[in-house]
């Protein structure tokens, strides 16, 4: 039994010694077209690339944005409109109605004997394109029966779009005239209130060029029903998101994809370890860290278009997404903490290497005949000397016994130490 000191370095490869025999000359591997200083050049233009449109694509969502000044107007279009559907008295001054504040009747007219009766009726809606964080306007009458004796009061008309009650409601005058109702369409901050989960299911389904048509209904009751509906001919267009604007968006993430990939594959920033071979990264890739990464990246293009979007950012982020993002996290600094950066040494250290070919190595060895060679065994190498070469003993011995005072102090060998004693004294 022989033994290596400071401490064991054993291992075993197929890699052959530079024989006498002509090699030939092997083939020259193809070049990786993302490895290399120009591909690293190429990810730091990516990179700006798709920062830029990233850039741009805010831009153009903050510059689609209706403006507060628009908002205004859709209500003084809509007097407009229901002033020159019927004959009309004296014009009088109106202001727009908001939800927080009783509506204004428009300019004067005659309301019709429906209208008495206090029989609600849509008359108008506008603008015919909206979207979260913009303004609707109904033209209205018949929100209460003409009276003669008690004054005038406010009555809640809730809004309906596509036969769904919404949490918009807006105060109306009780009289039968025509008047203007503005509703705002503020976009939800939380994604967890029941004004988020109510534009959640209006704009979770099919969209046509990233836009949904809405039917306007209304109601004065608490029913959950519309008391009275728009005709289909005014139906208004609520503009989801804008196919120019996500398809910058979507292009500026696969380019920022492509540009990390790039550097990934130049950098020791997802790999098990820092080894390079002439300045190119060799380790291979961390799973860990390549999860880590991609989930990381998926979780912020989802906030970034929700919020966007919908205008959702808080409670977004749910504790399952989260949980999610510390599994991935956690195992990607594991894998840090574990890793061992240090290249492998036997420098310093008695190493038994075994050189062989895989392809032609047989045991001829048997019970029998328990000292026959294997063939196949180029070299073997025992505490750093050459003993074999090529089917030679070269005459070195650098084995060293293992003796019993020696197992008892190596703590790797106590153990069997102790059983060998316990075997002895059986």
């Amino acid at each position: 039994m022989t033994t290596n000191e400071p401490g064991p370095a054993t291992s075993t490869t197929n890699a052959s010694l530079p024989t006498n025999q002509p090699s030939q000359p092997p083939d020259s591997p193809r070049p990786n077209p993302i490895v290399g200083p120009k591909a690293m050049k190429w990810a730091c233009g990516l990179t700006g690339v798709g920062a830029g449109l990233l850039l741009l694509t805010l831009i153009l969502a903050a510059n689609e944005s209706i403006s507060q000044n628009s908002n205004d107007r859709c209500s003084t279009i809509l007097e407009r409109q229901a002033a020159s559907a019927a004959p009309t008295s004296p014009a009088a001054p109106t202001t727009p109605a908001t939800p927080s504040a009783p509506a204004t009747p428009a300019a004067p007219t005659v309301p019709n004997e429906k209208d008495n009766l206090g029989q609600l009726r849509i008359i108008e809606t506008g603008p015919e394109q909206v979207q979260l964080g913009s303004r609707l306007c109904v033209a209205v009458a018949g929100v209460a029966a003409k009276s003669t004796t008690n004054p005038p009061s406010t009555v809640p008309v809730t809004l309906f779009l596509n036969d769904q009650r919404s949490p918009l409601v807006a105060q109306a005058l009780a009289i039968p005239d025509r008047q203007v109702l503005t509703y705002d369409l503020a976009q939800p901050t939380d994604a967890n209130s029941d004004p988020a989960k109510f534009w959640r299911g209006i704009v979770g389904g099919k969209t046509h060029h990233g836009a949904v048509s809405l039917t306007v209904g209304l109601s004065r009751t608490n029913s959950t029903t519309p008391e009275v509906s728009a005709a289909p001919e005014k139906q208004i267009t609520l503009i989801v998101f804008r196919p120019l604007i996500l398809a910058l968006g979507g292009l500026s993430l696969v380019v920022l994809i492509v540009a990390f990939v790039m550097f990934a594959a130049n950098t020791t920033i997802l790999r098990d370890n820092d080894s390079k071979d002439g300045g190119v990264p060799v380790g291979t890739f961390s799973l860990g860290k390549t999860q880590m990464a991609l989930w990381l990246a998926l979780v912020t293009a989802g906030f970034i278009f929700l919020w966007l979007t919908l205008g959702l950012y808080l409670h977004l982020i749910t504790a399952g997404i989260l949980v999610l993002l510390g599994i991935n996290g956690a195992t990607g600094l594991a894998a840090v903490a574990i890793d061992n950066t240090s290249t492998a040494k036997t420098q310093g250290f008695f190493a038994d290497i075994t050189i062989f070919d895989p392809a032609t190595i047989v045991d001829h060895a048997t019970y029998a005949e328990p000292s026959k060679l294997s063939d196949g065994v180029h070299y073997v190498f025992v505490n750093g000397q050459l003993e074999y070469d090529r089917g030679t003993l070269t005459g070195q011995k650098a084995g060293r016994p293992l003796r019993g005072s020696r197992l008892n102090s190596n703590p790797e060998f106590s153990f069997l130490h102790q059983r060998v004693q316990r075997w002895r004294d059986v």
